[in-house]
């Protein structure tokens, strides 16, 4: 999923937001943001949906397929 944390930070960027303003809006801590960002960490399949959602791509798209 290292494409994920690539196209995660450039849609956050694009929309101008911070780490921190993301995480409020995926209700959950920045620092998870960040390791998303960094493939540190996965997230779980609802996070993944609602992120698609919240940024208007599809989940293949997030996840680099």
């Amino acid at each position: 999923m290292k494409n994920f944390g690539i196209r995660l930070k450039r849609l956050r960027e694009k929309r101008g937001l911070s780490i921190e303003a993301l995480g409020k809006i995926a209700n959950c801590h920045y620092c998870m943001v960040r390791d998303w960002e960094n493939s540190k960490r996965t997230l779980t399949v609802s996070k993944l949906i609602n992120l698609a959602q919240y940024f208007g791509v599809s989940i293949d798209y997030l996840v680099g397929l």
